[in-house]
């Protein structure tokens, strides 16, 4: 047994279904996002693939949030998503419910391995299942900043995202400029 399944053996959740060769559901805009209805003791998501927060022991997600009239909302990457949390209820927007100071809980927003502009478009293209928004907070950038360690040619005009190889490779893609002929 390694020191990392020793010390965090809930981290097997994570490796199995939410790596890139994990389950994964492929979508229009925004390339893939995390299993759907996804069950575990350590990490759950909705029928979307959002995970969910805990608000005084409550399950609330983009798409699971009956009862509930307002929320925050919290967007980003992995770790708004909750890479490594132990539980759904150690989650960051979760942690942000158990210290909000009214009744409005924190909504996960955040998606594995996306880059700004691809949480960008999934809070636009997903905003619409919320109840009323009283406050977002953006906590973006961190994938950003490796994936503008990729070769050029992956990077490509629009900057480079999780898995862009396999994508350019499948596409038959080789960089070209706008402006050649």
């Amino acid at each position: 047994m390694s020191a990392i399944q020793q010390l965090t053996p809930y981290m097997q959740a994570y490796s199995s279904e939410f790596a890139d060769d994990g389950n994964v559901n492929w979508l229009p805009y925004t390339m893939y996002f995390h299993p759907f209805n996804y069950r575990s003791e350590v990490v759950n998501t909705d029928a979307s693939g959002f995970r969910y927060s805990q608000h005084n022991g409550i399950g609330y997600s983009v798409a699971d949030h009956d009862g509930v009239n307002a929320c925050h909302v919290i967007a980003g990457g992995s770790t708004v998503f909750g890479i490594g949390a132990s539980g759904d209820q150690n989650s960051l927007p979760s942690r942000m419910s158990a210290h909000t100071s009214d009744a409005t809980p924190w909504i996960n927003f955040g998606a594995r391995s996306f880059n700004s502009t691809q949480e960008m478009i999934l809070f636009s293209l997903q905003r619409h299942r919320l109840p009323k928004v009283k406050s977002v907070v953006l906590m973006s950038g961190f994938n950003d900043l490796g994936l503008a360690r990729l070769p050029e040619r992956l990077r490509q005009e629009h900057g480079a995202f999780f898995m862009c190889k396999d994508f350019f490779d499948a596409m038959g893609q080789k960089k070209q400029s706008r402006f050649s002929k």
